[in-house]
């Protein structure tokens, strides 16, 4: 979607409702899957607090050192 974007295609899916989308649903996730979210997030530039998302996955799926 970005890269179709950047290279000048009209885009109909609206960025704020994927990332709407996917901070709805990190919470629903797997593992792995939280961590692909994250990365998505990053990638659309979301102005979530994507490093409570990475402290929560820590919190949770790290073993304590």
């Amino acid at each position: 979607m970005l890269a179709a974007e950047s290279a000048g295609f009209k885009i109909t899916i609206y960025k704020q409702q994927v990332i709407d989308n996917l901070i709805y649903r990190i919470n629903q996730y797997g593992s792995a899957d939280k961590l692909t979210v994250i990365a998505l997030l990053k990638t659309l530039n979301s102005k979530a607090d994507l490093q409570a998302f990475v402290y929560a996955y820590e919190k949770v799926y790290l073993p304590i050192r």
